[in-house]
């Protein structure tokens, strides 16, 4: 899955991720949703070409998120980095697909050097065309982090993108601790703008890669109903996938994913 490459070229423990990159603003659609389906779809379904510019775009926030903020890595080395099982060829060819669109899309910036290599610079992962800086909670700007787990154990590499999806939404909400969570189905497609296939292959597709434990749990119906039963799935992002140092708690009042 990793190959040969050497991950001691990478110091961060972590990504950073601004939480804004997968809730869903008050009107239109998240980041990661749009990024997860074509430019026309009105909601992320997963497929391949959407796994990859997801992947692509948090590795760039995992390797080249100080400044000058920008890489001349040519595209085998971020196919390598990725798992891809042919970084030379088909899975370069698939990770330079993943950064022109994110370069239309207004996440990164790229440009032709003097030597005619190419250039990454980041842009902030909102994907409003701004300059990269790394979040500020002063400033409002809550984020969560991913761990360089996903990458050294090669576990991205098997991700589809609905997975991928949901383990940054889970990332987001309980990805630091022993933080068990539940999801509200009523709210997570308004919150995260996902549809019910792409949560229950995501979620489904994690617990198989081990990445997500779950328990199933009784629980009493409220109300006229007291007395009545019903099951529900209990999620915790497995030790090894969770986020390591700080992370800025949720959006108080979030329900979509619930503890």
């Amino acid at each position: 899955m990793t190959g040969t490459f050497d991950f001691d070229d990478v110091k961060r423990s972590s990504a950073a991720v601004r939480r804004a990159f997968v809730e869903r603003p008050e009107e239109g659609r998240s980041p990661l949703s749009r990024l997860l389906s074509g430019i026309n779809a009105e909601q992320g379904g997963g497929g391949r070409g959407g796994r990859t510019r997801i992947a692509v775009l948090i590795t760039l926030l995992w390797v080249i998120a100080s400044p000058p903020f920008d890489s001349k890595r040519v595209s085998p080395y971020w196919a390598r980095l990725l798992g891809e099982s042919d970084p030379e060829g088909a899975g370069a060819h698939a990770v330079l697909d993943a950064l022109h669109d994110l370069h239309e899309r207004g996440f990164i910036q790229l440009d032709t050097t003097g030597t005619n290599r190419m250039r990454i610079t980041l842009l902030r992962e909102t994907g409003d065309r701004h300059s990269y800086s790394f979040p500020d909670p002063a400033e409002g700007e809550s984020y969560f982090r991913v761990p360089r787990t996903l990458w050294t154990s090669g576990v991205i590499s098997e991700m589809s993108g609905r997975a991928l999806a949901l383990y940054l939404i889970a990332l987001s909400h309980a990805g630091w601790g022993e933080r068990e969570f539940w999801i509200n189905q009523s709210l997570f497609a308004a919150r995260y703008g996902l549809g019910e296939t792409t949560r229950k292959k995501g979620l489904r597709e994690l617990v198989e890669l081990g990445v997500l434990e779950i328990t199933s749990v009784s629980r009493s119906l409220p109300g006229e109903l007291s007395g009545r039963t019903f099951r529900r799935n209990i999620y915790v992002i497995a030790k090894p996938f969770r986020s390591e140092g700080a992370s800025f708690e949720a959006n108080p009042g979030d329900e979509a994913l619930s503890r």
